[in-house]
């Protein structure tokens, strides 16, 4: 589990105060033969790389670091932000936490919160808060890809005199260089992808572990487990939560059975874990809404009570897999020029967020959508495992994350290499369904518009449109809200009783008309985007 830790650096601050030079939250890989411990590395990179040290880290992480050498107190996360680092500056000095519910009650005990507009309105349009906004203010994020300084005195840890903190850019997404054939970018993906298991799950091996491995219909996570268990890391815990008989049910189960893995089975039917929205809203602050991990949350509480916690390693994931090997862009164009809210979720309330001033600033439409839903949003989906253990994706590695960003897009849209590469290596992976297109990924596209997809994905999709409207309506999709919105009556009266006793909490009045409406008004999503909104009110301003 990640350790929550908070650190309270003021001018008053001295080495009386027993103050660690590191507090650090997370795990970084180390060499099969090196016997130093983890912190004594982490320790060891920073003061030799200073504010760049995450560049030489393997892992998943974020800490603060007091330098001696430097005179420095120094905020990190890893370079892809995997963990998040909150901080506030008061009147009695600086309070950093990596725990954003232990850092708002800290400082609730001084001051009282108060809303962030774009952190509000940028989790009504994308279902999570951005760049270095959160929910409540005067709480910020350490910005992904950034370090942080904040001076301290001569050979002392207390900070110096009107120190500010000063942010440091030590890390960018890589710009296309690559002109390597699909064939030679294939193996070095194989090649990379291997690496990034082998150093994740000999975690768990050197411990005697049981590696957790999510499962669903995807290619992601199915080529975590396949590519694992074809290296020899076979004891695996296979774990999947879905609408019972959805084809995320059907597929993964059909993979833990045929690689002989352990399995564990949650069915959502009936959506009740969407009454959990308090207990989860302490693990993420609001910051991100809730339903993405209440589902988590729930299947790692049944599991853990089903075995000692004290073998179970680290959650598989396949983390980031569609938009690394992949891409968030249908077509090889790539634009420069787009709008500042590609990647919104809802656009209801587009104006009123860039009305409060949100410009992201990156340099292409597919950097902006992987930085914005991919780092931001998706590794905020992790909040609650890190209460039960740690988690890891093989596309979060680093050399791997660069190479294939590197590649031109027409080799990673709708799929190219990603198929490529399993097909060429893992053919039998490509023999179960992909959930996606409701058929195998060797079967034949038609090209409509900007998509191509299989002639019997085309005639799902429409069947599905013409019979539901919407994958939400479905009874078989994996996370069906709309569907359990309009048929499961006391789960709805639960959730109603909760918007009602708790929206007048929302003490600003524009914004609580603009929840009302989004809850009367909205879809699925939309309702647990303004349940999410109305229980961090309740933790954090009551």
């Amino acid at each position: 589990m990640a350790t929550p830790f908070y650190v309270h650096l003021s001018e008053a601050t001295t080495h009386d105060n027993n103050l660690d030079r590191l507090y650090f939250s997370g795990f970084v890989f180390t060499q099969h033969q090196d016997t130093t411990d983890e912190l004594s590395i982490v320790t060891k990179a920073f003061d030799n790389f200073e504010a760049h040290a995450p560049l030489h880290l393997r892992g998943s992480y974020a800490g603060v670091y007091w330098s001696p050498k430097a005179s420095q107190w120094t905020l990190f996360s890893d370079p892809l932000g995997t963990k998040p680092l909150y901080y506030a500056q008061l009147s009695n000095g600086w309070h950093i936490s990596n725990n954003y519910d232990l850092l708002a009650q800290k400082i609730k005990a001084i001051q009282p919160l108060s809303w962030s507009a774009l952190g509000f309105y940028q989790l009504l349009s994308y279902g999570f808060v951005l760049e270095s906004d959160t929910l409540f203010n005067p709480i910020k994020r350490l910005p992904i890809g950034y370090t942080a300084t904040i001076a301290s005195q001569t050979n002392e840890q207390k900070i110096a005199s009107r120190a500010t903190l000063e942010l440091h850019k030590c890390y960018s997404l890589p710009a296309i260089s690559s002109t390597l054939s699909l064939d030679d970018a294939a193996a070095q993906v194989d090649l990379l992808f291997r690496a990034a298991i082998k150093r994740a799950f000999d975690r768990d091996a050197e411990k005697a572990k049981t590696s957790l491995v999510s499962l669903s219909g995807g290619l992601d996570s199915r080529m975590t487990s396949w590519v694992a268990h074809e290296m020899g890391y076979t004891n695996q815990l296979n774990l999947c939560f879905a609408q019972q008989n959805s084809l995320d049910h059907t597929i993964a189960q059909n993979i833990a059975h045929d690689l002989e893995h352990t399995w564990h089975f949650m069915p959502l039917d009936g959506g009740d874990m969407l009454r959990d929205v308090d207990e989860v809203t302490q693990h993420t602050g609001g910051n991100v809404v809730y339903y993405g991990q209440a589902h988590t949350r729930r299947i790692l509480q049944e599991i853990v009570a089903k075995n000692s916690s004290t073998t179970l390693g680290m959650l598989h994931t396949g983390m980031l897999g569609d938009v690394v090997i992949g891409s968030y862009l249908q077509t090889p164009n790539n634009p420069t020029h787009f709008s500042a809210l590609s990647g919104a979720s809802s656009l209801r309330f587009s104006n009123q967020l860039v009305d409060h001033g949100f410009k992201p600033n990156y340099g292409n439409l597919e950097h902006h959508k992987i930085m914005l839903r991919g780092l931001y949003g998706m590794n905020m989906g992790l909040m609650s495992v890190y209460a039960v253990t740690e988690s890891y994706s093989p596309f979060y590695d680093v050399d791997l994350f660069n190479f294939c960003l590197q590649l031109p897009v027409e080799l990673r849209a709708q799929h190219k290499l990603y198929i490529h590469w399993i097909t060429q290596y893992y053919p039998e992976a490509s023999n179960y369904i992909w959930e996606r297109t409701r058929t195998k990924i060797t079967a034949k596209s038609i090209q409509i518009g900007s998509k191509s997809l299989p002639l019997r994905t085309w005639l799902w999709k429409l069947l599905e449109r013409i019979q539901f409207g919407q994958p939400t309506r479905n009874p078989r999709f994996m996370t069906p809200l709309d569907y359990w919105f309009a048929t499961e009556a006391q789960l709805l009266s639960f959730l109603d009783g909760y918007f009602n006793r708790y929206l007048d909490l929302i003490d600003e009045t524009e914004m609580r008309e603009h929840i009302h409406e989004l809850y009367t008004h909205g879809n699925g999503k939309e309702k647990v985007q303004a349940l999410s909104v109305i229980a961090a009110a309740k933790r954090y301003l009551t």
